[in-house]
Parts: structure tokens; C-alpha cells; sequence
């Protein structure tokens, strides 16, 4: 059973809302909760009242990626200053701290003040747009993959309402992706020479999809990649020599889905060793040949998988009411999603030990 805190006077977390607004000083609170501690111990209601910073901390003061700094912005009418807490990160291929124009996310906190969780969650915040200038920023777009040269994979919807790949460089160019004479192009994978793995479909008049074809793409040329004998073919990754990962189905309105692995131009199914699971689909493949994916079981459940040889694990992250494993890297390591019983989705990474937990 988890220790109960001890209930406080209300006279002393007025004292502390006084204290944190800066309209009285230490000494004063410190004084004033003395007196009104009763039978608690003074030091007992003080620490419920602090707050630990220190233990939730997320990233620290002195993070090499970040810079921080406070910074005084005076009032555009004169009316006096306020203080701020400005972070940028510095430039993960330089180290450089050169000034750079970036999007920005204003952090408006509660009236607890600038206080070091505030400073925290700036900190934290490192997530950037990206190409805000593009389509990407300007259409609902999606980023699934990235190669270790920094190549980002991905989809948007364009103006004409279809789905349609893009490449993001290193160097910030968009590339449109769209398998010709294709309804939808959607870009899942990306490895280090630049090859690009999906799926295109085609869709009748009313938008229902007729088939679903893999596709692979270099320098501007498309080629179709098909699992034999297959009705639909789904490609989800590709590793640095030239591994392939994904799905097959019979057909378009088939319940029942396998994964495939092409390796060498030889491709072989394979389904999850658990009883009456209807689906299997391999999301990627890292340099080692391990393959991370997810399934669905009898009961319509979604579980993450990692597979390396005839080694099989599956995973669920705790408490969640589905998992999906959509990338794995040359250490093992693999990101995904889970859901909740509120059906919201968030991002894990599991780490290559049997005694780590996804985080």
C-alpha cells in the first residue's frame, strides 16, 4: 500500500502560493508553517509541499543538444518586463550554437511561476516541424522512417484529396513520390543508400481500393515488388543490404494477412507461432536481419513482435490495450505505438534486454 500524505492546513499552502509568487521570502514561509504545523512536524509539511524538481527531471541544465537561456522581454507598450526561459537546440551536424531561424512553441505555464519543471518542459520540447515552409507543413502529413544520413519517408494528403509519398533530404528538399498511374502512394521505409520501400493502390470511382502493390524507389525510378502468388502486397522496410520486410494477403477482402522477408531475391512467408492469429505483419528489418512487426491474435488484439532466426518475442507495452513495433535499428532497439483503453496513441522504445521494459 502506497504511504498516504499528510493533510495540510490550508493556511499553509496559502503561505506557499504566497511564497512561490514572490510575495513573501523564504525565511517568512519557512517561519509561518512553523506555526501552523500543529502536530505535523514543520519539516514533514514542507516537503509536501515542495516539489521534488530533481526527481522528475527529463533533461538536464547541461544537455549538449540544447542551449538555454533566460531571457528579459519588455512589455511593447512599456508597461514593464517579463522574464523567460528561451531553449534552442544546437545543430546536430555542426555542435554549432551559430544562430538559426526555427519555428517556435511558446510554453504558457500556470501561475506557479518560471520554476525549474517549467524550465524542464521547455527543455524537453525538442520536437521541430518538419519543413513548415512546405507541403509538408501546410497539408496533414505523416513521417515514418528515417536512415542514419538524417533521409526522412513519410505521406501527405495532397490538395486533390489522394495520398502521395515524400522524401525529405538531409539538406531540407521534398521529393513527391507517386508510383505512376497510382491512386494513393504511401512512403514507409528508407534505408542508407536511399532506397525507398511503400505500397501504391488503386481505388474505383466510390474510393473503395481494388489492390495493393509494393513498391521500391531510386533516383527518381520506381520499381513494383510483389510477394508471389500474392493477391495484395504491403512493403513496410528495407535494411542498408537490401532486406525486405512486409505483408501479403490472397486478395483485397481477405481476413487473413502474412509476412514475408526477402532477402538475396529469395522471399519466404511466414506467420507468428500463436494460435489462430489472423494477421502478421513484418514492419521492419535492421542490419542483423531481426525483424520487428506486430499481429493481431483470435480476439482481434494487436501485440508487438520482434523476431531474429526462428527466435521469436512477443511484447506488449504495460497496461496497453494494443502494441505495434514499426522500427527497429542496428542495436536492437525498437520504436512503436501503443493505445491505452482511452484509444489515444503513444510512442515507445524497447530496448534489446530481457530485463528493460519499453519506456
Amino acid at each position: 500500500m502506497e504511504p498516504t500524505k499528510p493533510k495540510l492546513p490550508s493556511e499553509a499552502i496559502e503561505l506557499y502560493n504566497d511564497f512561490i509568487h514572490g510575495e513573501i521570502s523564504r525565511r517568512a514561509f519557512m517561519e509561518g508553517v512553523q506555526r501552523l504545523a500543529g502536530g505535523l512536524a514543520a519539516a514533514t509539511v514542507i516537503n509536501t509541499l515542495m516539489p521534488n524538481y530533481a526527481l522528475g527531471q527529463q533533461v538536464s541544465r547541461t544537455d549538449d543538444r540544447i542551449k538555454a537561456t533566460y531571457e528579459t522581454v519588455p512589455s511593447a507598450k512599456g508597461n514593464g518586463s517579463i522574464k523567460g526561459y528561451l531553449v534552442r537546440p544546437v545543430s546536430a551536424d555542426t555542435r554549432s550554437e551559430t544562430v538559426t531561424k526555427l519555428p517556435g512553441v511558446i510554453v504558457v505555464h500556470e501561475n506557479r511561476g518560471l520554476n525549474p519543471h517549467i524550465e524542464d518542459i521547455a527543455r524537453a520540447g525538442q520536437f521541430i516541424p518538419l519543413a513548415p515552409t512546405t507541403v509538408l507543413g501546410t497539408h496533414f502529413s505523416q513521417a515514418y522512417k528515417s536512415n542514419d544520413r538524417g533521409d526522412v519517408v513519410g505521406q501527405f494528403i495532397g490538395d486533390d484529396g489522394f495520398t502521395h509519398g515524400f522524401l525529405l533530404s538531409k539538406k531540407g528538399v521534398v521529393t513527391t513520390l507517386d508510383f505512376p498511374g497510382a491512386s494513393d502512394t504511401n512512403a514507409y521505409g528508407i534505408n542508407e543508400s536511399g532506397t525507398v520501400v511503400g505500397q501504391w493502390d488503386l481505388l474505383d470511382a466510390v474510393g473503395n481500393v481494388l489492390i495493393v502493390h509494393g513498391f521500391m524507389w531510386n533516383n527518381g525510378s520506381f520499381t513494383q515488388v510483389d510477394f508471389p502468388g500474392a493477391g495484395d502486397t504491403y512493403l513496410f522496410g528495407i535494411n542498408a543490404r537490401g532486406d525486405l520486410v512486409g505483408g501479403w494477403a490472397p486478395g483485397i477482402t481477405s481476413p487473413f494477412e502474412h509476412g514475408f522477408v526477402c532477402s538475396k531475391g529469395q522471399c519466404s512467408s511466414f506467420d507468428v507461432p500463436v494460435a489462430g492469429a489472423p494477421l502478421t505483419q513484418a514492419d521492419d528489418i535492421n542490419a542483423s536481419g531481426q525483424i520487428a512487426g506486430a499481429y493481431v491474435d483470435v480476439d482481434g488484439v494487436v501485440h508487438a513482435f520482434s523476431m531474429a532466426g526462428t527466435n521469436f518475442t512477443s511484447f506488449d507495452f504495460p497496461g496497453a490495450t494494443s502494441t505495434l513495433a514499426w522500427g527497429s535499428n542496428s542495436a536492437g532497439q525498437i520504436v512503436g505505438i501503443y493505445r491505452n483503453a482511452d484509444a489515444i496513441p503513444h510512442g515507445f522504445l524497447a530496448q534489446p534486454s530481457n530485463k528493460a521494459k519499453p519506456q
